[in-house]
């Protein structure tokens, strides 16, 4: 039993902690002390336990009479709200919290906390079954694909931020709950895709999954560029 939790923890923690690295990469200008980055991963791990919390309640007493394409969205709903959460909870009222680059670098970096836990249960299941070897060759791309997809959902509401990252509270408020929306619905229609048990699906989640990332990485630079400084705390 010790063996699939280790096996489930590092292929749950590695590829996450390997995406960590490049992001931190990216971000060349004035780097995030690297404190508030492990904290910030850290309470998205905490997140994740949350969310399956959370999520467990309300397919068990609140959603059973929900059609499965209305759960599928709260569901997602549930898991955007607790990264969403972690970065008004433990970033935005640091002062390191003061370039329009931080918003979409902290809502990865809690994606990637998050997706760790996910996927470290995801290999879990796989190995009870005793079918991992040929689950995860066969479910690769949705393995891959989800990581993926938490990075980009996050990412979207970190954008929204980062465009108004120097405007009023109100309309910063606005924007994080609009970017939060597309988040879900991002992600929603990612699970609709795999779930669908059509192997033509699944591959249309995979590759959208990749070119959303690319775009991603082009808004990063893009808000990497600005090199204005918040002096008030967010």
């Amino acid at each position: 039993m010790e063996k699939v939790w280790l096996y489930a923890a590092l292929g749950g923690f590695v590829p996450a902690l390997f995406w960590l690295y490049f992001w931190m990469k990216e971000d060349t200008y004035d780097p995030e002390p690297k404190k508030l980055i492990a904290k910030t991963f850290i309470f998205g791990i905490l997140a994740a336990f949350l969310a399956l919390i959370t999520q467990a309640f309300f397919s068990k007493f609140l959603s059973i009479q929900l059609p499965f394409y209305l759960k599928t969205i709260l569901l997602a709903l549930i898991e955007e709200v607790f990264k969403y959460s972690v970065v008004l909870l433990v970033v935005v009222k640091s002062i390191d919290f003061n370039e329009r680059i931080d918003p979409l670098i902290y809502m990865i970096v809690a994606a990637l906390g998050f997706v760790a836990i996910e996927n470290m249960f995801y290999i879990i299941d796989y190995i009870n079954n005793l079918e991992y070897l040929r689950s995860l060759l066969n479910g690769s791309q949705r393995f891959v694909g989800a990581t993926l997809i938490h990075v980009v959902s996050s990412a979207v509401v970190g954008i929204f931020m980062a465009f108004v990252f120097f405007q009023k509270k109100i309309i910063r408020r606005v924007a994080g709950l609009i970017g939060l929306l597309f988040a879900t619905a991002f992600h929603a229609a990612f699970n609709f895709l795999i779930i669908s048990g059509n192997s033509s699906y699944e591959k249309i989640a995979f590759y959208a999954s990749w070119l959303l990332i690319v775009i991603v990485l082009i808004f990063f630079e893009f808000f990497n560029r600005d090199k204005k400084i918040r002096t008030q705390l967010y």
